[in-house]
């Protein structure tokens, strides 16, 4: 049986190691108590157009429509194209795309 010392400082220990986990644990915690969408398991349609700006506009559309692709891959979401008016070198004038879970 251990004595009264030793718990005491099994117990310090144990506390300073628990401290160092807190911020994490209460930002995991907050995260959690965020109420459900309803709407998350529902798809979306997104139109990327470009603006005033002429080849600039349409260089960033295209970039625009490739991160979002890209960031559906990694979700595994399937992106269907819906309509697509591309100038040259991939410069998106007008981009209507499909997202669906």
């Amino acid at each position: 049986m251990l004595s009264d010392k030793e718990m005491k400082d099994l117990a310090e220990m144990e506390i300073e190691e628990i401290k160092d986990k807190l911020p994490q644990v209460e930002e995991e915690l907050k995260f959690l108590l965020i109420p459900k969408d309803p709407d998350d398991d529902k798809n979306i349609i997104c139109e990327i157009r470009a603006g005033a700006g002429g080849d600039e506009a349409a260089l960033f559309a295209g970039t625009l429509f490739r991160m979002y692709t890209m960031y559906a891959d990694i979700k595994r979401w399937k992106v269907d194209i819906m309509h697509e008016n591309e100038t040259g070198l991939r410069r998106i004038q007008r981009d209507n795309f499909y997202d669906y879970r």
